[in-house]
């Protein structure tokens, strides 16, 4: 029996997908085979659906990624996402370290209780500001 080949698809293909099936031209069973997925998985993403649109609506920045993760930490992420814009606007360069210590300065002011972790340096990366070492 031949093994199945998993597919991992972006968000911005799962976004295809959705629009193909509100236009509703072709077959669900006919689409899942266009984009080399089985129909399970396609009506998983049509299951889905509002979450992923409701996640690309917020960060359009996902629709190149294949997973999508939620943050514990939102309030915090919010801020250094600002923060990081405004930045951004003065074109100066962020170091990694400094992101964590503007972060634990944001939880700080918040009152909550933070470590500071190198994910934030992928928020950095997420956001195109050079992030150095």
């Amino acid at each position: 029996m031949k093994k199945r080949c998993l597919k991992s698809l972006t968000v911005g293909d799962k976004i295809k997908i959705i629009n193909e099936v509100k236009k509703g031209v072709k077959r669900k069973k006919y689409m899942a085979t266009e984009f080399g997925i089985p129909a399970s998985t396609l009506s998983t993403i049509l299951k889905e659906k509002d979450k992923i649109l409701k996640a690309v609506e917020e960060a359009p920045c996902l629709s190149s990624r294949k997973k999508f993760k939620t943050t514990s930490f939102p309030e915090i992420n919010h801020a250094i996402t600002e923060w990081m814009k405004r930045v951004r606007d003065y074109n100066l360069f962020i170091l990694g370290p400094l992101i964590q210590e503007k972060a634990a300065e944001f939880a700080k002011n918040l009152g909550l209780t933070f470590q500071a972790s190198s994910e934030l340096d992928l928020l950095a990366h997420n956001h195109v500001v050079d992030v150095g070492y």
